[in-house]
């Protein structure tokens, strides 16, 4: 696998560790984003590409139960040993490709987490050895999805992040965030919500992510300015996605 063990667990920071904060994304200020629109006290939840399990770990006191999937089997076993040590049995994790299928093969679930992985799918990467085409329709996952879960957090990856699978993105047109909230409606979700790129906000922040946001950073597509803040200071791309909330039903 081109990306180390260690290097996702600093995508997703070590639940045994105090400093959670120590991430290249900022994880925990998507977790309040998501908690603030999200009721998940008592929620059967479903993790689709879990990695770390950051948001299981953050939320075990909160949910009822928690699922994480994620096709890495070291980052699972990793994951299990952690909740075992802690006693955490409202959490499990679960190796498996997150196919159609597989979503569909799910009791139904309150809320599912489907964070950072669907652009993996529609276009392939190398880095992750389980990152191939699919012999699936990606959109039929969020069909599946749909089936099985009353509400989706969702994320996804948009063309000007500057990564080597960004051009092999099906277009998103007229905007990456008008995009997703076509395909989320066709999928079958009735009422989407769309938090705004930007809209998270961590301890990291600081005068770096104010000057790129100022030059257009949070704004898709981007502006010359926001790529070239990004590059300059050094501000994760990852964590300039809009955050979408897909529900089935009433909101």
């Amino acid at each position: 696998m081109s990306v180390s063990l260690e290097e996702r667990l600093r995508y997703h920071p070590d639940p045994n560790r105090r400093a959670w904060s120590r991430s290249k994304r900022q994880v925990e200020a998507r977790r309040r984003l998501i908690g603030d629109h999200v009721d998940l006290s008592g929620k059967r939840v479903v993790d689709l590409g879990c990695s770390g399990g950051y948001f299981g770990f953050a939320l075990a006191d909160t949910v009822s139960s928690y699922l994480g999937v994620d096709a890495d089997e070291a980052v699972i076993e990793r994951n299990r040993d952690a909740a075992r040590q802690r006693s955490l049995t409202t959490l499990e994790f679960r190796r498996a490709a997150i196919t159609p299928s597989f979503v569909r093969s799910l009791a139904p679930v309150d809320v599912a987490l489907f964070l950072s992985v669907f652009h993996h799918i529609l276009a392939t990467s190398a880095a992750y050895d389980w990152n191939r085409p699919p012999d699936f329709d990606p959109f039929d996952l969020l069909h599946a999805l749909r089936e099985r879960a009353d509400v989706l957090a969702f994320e996804t990856g948009y063309p000007d992040e500057g990564f080597e699978w960004c051009e092999r993105l099906p277009p998103m047109t007229p905007t990456p965030r008008a995009w997703v909230e076509r395909v989320l409606r066709e999928a079958g979700f009735r009422h989407i919500e769309v938090i705004p790129a930007g809209a998270a906000r961590g301890p990291t922040d600081g005068l770096r992510r104010r000057i790129a946001l100022a030059m257009g950073y949070a704004r898709h597509p981007r502006p010359l300015g926001g790529r070239i803040a990004a590059r300059v200071l050094q501000v994760d791309s990852r964590d300039n996605r809009d955050l979408f909330i897909a529900r089935n039903g009433r909101p």
